[in-house]
């Protein structure tokens, strides 16, 4: 996990089918172990996910949750 201590992000990337959402969700499993804040979404997911903020007025929330998670507050 050194890309954990050094503030790195991963990026996997390949055919569907080859097992990057479960590798990714494995690295998450050990971040976690080690105290870190994890939150697991698929790129396709997120437009959509914050998309719907604009239609239930939940834009802002939803971005200070991204923010925090991604600054290792929450």
């Amino acid at each position: 996990l050194r890309w954990l201590h050094s503030g790195e992000s991963v990026i996997l990337f390949g055919p569907v089918g080859v097992g990057k959402a479960h590798a990714a969700q494995a690295l998450g499993h050990q971040a976690v172990r080690q105290g870190a804040n994890v939150r697991f979404a698929k790129t396709s997911r997120i437009p959509a996910e914050l998309a719907g903020g604009h239609a239930d007025r939940t834009w802002d929330r939803r971005m200070r949750e991204r923010r925090r998670v991604a600054a290792g507050t929450g």
